[in-house]
């Protein structure tokens, strides 16, 4: 086959793909080439020797009745004005370049989607939400395309990252996975960061795999306090102490000889905090939405009789991250995370400008797992504001 005979088959099936009668099955519009508006075929055509051969390709895809066209009208010399693809011999222009059909790449693509064995709730009710879309719509939304062992391997990630309880070592996954360390870096990182943005859209780039377990290095998880493990006791460290997370895997016992346990989400008030927290006070760096790594020590240190509280930002993020470390400390209580926070410091608030925030807000709220931040919410919708924790520092 010539480079002209694919040019044209490729070019009518990308309109065809892209046309209301592939979305819908129903136009009255015809799929077609303006020749005069395409610069590969205006240039084929200004030489009489690639004119000639492009000429031929046209008249041998016309008799195998893949295409036909038509002439410039009040022309003397017979110049080609418009190529149609004849949509009855659809299967024979796909065949005859050797070329995927989009639908068996949707249906394909929507089937792994919806069979794939994703454990996380989050990213789950995300992924089926996209495979309804792209179904209904016939249409491929990024990070996927047409490569289908692309987002084969992109599934297999998030299958993966949703079955993991541990942490994994970006390299060995990709190992594990593909045979190569380095093919998930090289590949499809930024393509899964994509999909799990959409599931924790306020987690910067750097951590949201750290996030799901996914790590290029062990975490360093930061505290203060009177930690004691069956492994170190960390209680003379006045100024703050550090833990792997590979070791807090091995760690079997915890004991905290406090009343009070305080989770921070952001760096600068953690460091502020400690510089005035009492003694017996233990202080845990979140660092945004807990690892594993740190909702297993969480989980470690969870005793009914203690008092446990979180600090994060006045933010759909902040929410959802207060939400997300309840799941390993059900009595979690927020701390300067309420209305009257953010009335004393309005003059400090960021205005809320996107529509779109405010739309999350609002689901956020008839959402029965923010049941406690109700009035804030309501605050937040009703004066466009939110809070940086920075801010009251």
């Amino acid at each position: 086959m010539s480079a002209d005979e694919r040019y044209i088959l490729n070019t009518l099936l990308d309109k065809y793909e892209s046309s209301a009668l592939f979305r819908t099955g129903e136009s009255k519009r015809r799929i077609m080439i303006r020749c005069a508006d395409d610069k590969v075929i205006k240039a084929a055509l200004e030489s009489p020797e690639t004119k000639e051969e492009f000429y031929r390709c046209l008249s041998s895809l016309n008799e195998k009745g893949i295409i036909s066209f038509d002439y410039e009208k009040k022309q003397i010399a017979r110049i080609v004005e418009h190529i149609y693809l004849n949509t009855d011999r659809l299967d024979d222009a796909y065949s005859t370049i050797g070329r995927k059909k989009l639908s068996s790449v949707i249906e394909n693509l929507v089937g792994s989607l919806g069979n794939a064995g994703i454990s996380d709730p989050e990213l789950a009710n995300y992924v089926k939400g996209l495979a309804e879309i792209i179904e209904g719509n016939r249409h491929i939304y990024l990070p996927f395309s047409t490569d289908e062992n692309k987002n084969n391997s992109i599934i297999r990630v998030l299958e993966y990252i949703s079955s993991s309880d541990g942490e994994t070592l970006e390299r060995v996954m990709s190992t594990n996975l593909f045979k190569d360390s380095k093919y998930f870096e090289r590949n499809i990182r930024n393509e899964v960061i994509s999909i799990l943005r959409h599931v924790r859209p306020d987690e910067p780039d750097d951590s949201i795999l750290t996030s799901f377990g996914i790590i290029r290095y062990p975490e360093i998880i930061e505290f203060k306090g009177p930690l004691i493990t069956d492994v170190i006791d960390y209680s003379p460290l006045r100024n703050g102490a550090y833990i792997n997370s590979r070791d807090i895997f091995s760690i079997n016992c915890v004991e905290t000889k406090t009343d009070r346990i305080t989770t921070i989400e952001n760096k600068a008030n953690y460091i502020d905090y400690i510089l005035h927290s009492p003694d017996n006070e233990l202080v845990i760096y979140t660092g945004g939405f807990p690892s594993p790594a740190l909702q297993r020590l969480l989980s470690l240190i969870f005793n009914p009789s203690l008092e446990y509280f979180h600090f994060g930002d006045i933010d759909a993020g902040g929410l959802m991250i207060f939400n997300k470390i309840r799941e390993s400390i059900p009595s979690l209580k927020p701390l300067h995370m309420d209305e009257e926070t953010l009335l004393a410091n309005i003059g400090k608030a960021q205005t809320i400008t996107s529509d779109a925030y405010i739309e999350r807000l609002e689901k956020m709220k008839s959402d029965g797992e923010f049941s406690r931040f109700g009035s804030l919410l309501n605050l937040m919708i009703e004066r466009r504001i939110k809070l940086e924790q920075e801010s009251l520092i």
